[in-house]
């Protein structure tokens, strides 16, 4: 068992990733940056305290839409505007309101 607190957010540039494990550490935020993963097909997280993305989202929905969020999160970081247009919510996930630079919701 490792005990990680963080993940470094040059793991989106890890382009090429199909597979992360990240199962009994001690994580509580994903970098958004994973969300460019756009090959990663199995993404493992149980027993973290997750902040963000939220873990319920992370057990609840599709791998692919907790990437597309991811993406979304990481793209506000860059252009201020929090872009979830089609992503079927029926509630705003927690860790939203953590992005502080965002100028636009766009739900």
């Amino acid at each position: 068992r490792n005990q990680l607190t963080v993940l470094d957010p040059a793991i989106g540039k890890c382009l090429a990733l199909v597979s992360v494990s990240l199962e009994s550490n001690n994580l509580k935020y994903l970098p958004s940056s994973l969300g460019l993963a756009t090959k990663l097909k199995k993404l493992a997280v149980t027993g973290n305290a997750l902040v963000s993305p939220p873990e319920v989202v992370v057990r609840k929905r599709s791998l692919e839409w907790v990437l597309n969020y991811m993406r979304a999160c990481y793209n506000c970081g860059i252009t201020g505007a929090m872009q979830l247009i089609s992503m079927e919510m029926s509630e705003l996930p927690t860790d939203l309101f953590d992005y502080t630079g965002t100028t636009k919701l766009l739900l």
